[in-house]
């Protein structure tokens, strides 16, 4: 298993793996081909957001992960949020989501935290995080959307 950052030729494998997630219970969001694209094209332009495809070794892609790099001022350090992160079915349940968070984790040395966020009924993926180290956060996160 290995991570492979998306390419400009990626665009469409991104919306597929993308659209899959965002129609699971995983999301609370819609699948949206237009915010797709622009998270694409933020990826694309290297400024801290990051896509990678996870892939077997014969290149098989086998889901996908986003990430946006920041500094955290609760702990003054680069943080990485791990914004979604998707396995398709069939390689779920085989260590590769461990891999995947181990090698994130390890290729940021000037990175202190990770963060991410798990719907409350994914006990699996809640399960594997906390085995991982991660910590359930005290507060509760929320949102404000500005409407144009």
């Amino acid at each position: 298993m290995k991570l492979i950052s998306f390419k400009e030729e990626s665009l469409n494998d991104y919306i597929e793996l993308a659209t899959e997630f965002h129609s699971s219970p995983a999301s609370y969001t819609p699948a949206n081909i237009d915010v797709f694209t622009r998270n694409f094209n933020a990826m694309m332009d290297g400024k801290g957001v990051h896509g990678w495809f996870i892939v077997n070794d014969d290149e098989s892609i086998m889901g996908y992960v986003l990430g946006t790099e920041m500094f955290s001022t609760e702990i003054a350090q680069r943080v990485i949020w791990i914004e979604e992160f998707h396995i398709i079915e069939q390689y779920r349940g085989k260590g590769y989501g461990s891999k995947v968070l181990e090698t994130i984790t390890n290729s940021f040395d000037d990175v202190v935290r990770f963060r991410l966020e798990v719907s409350p009924s994914n006990e699996k993926a809640i399960a594997l995080y906390e085995r991982l180290g991660f910590n359930e956060s005290p507060n509760n996160q929320m949102f404000f959307d500005k409407v144009a």
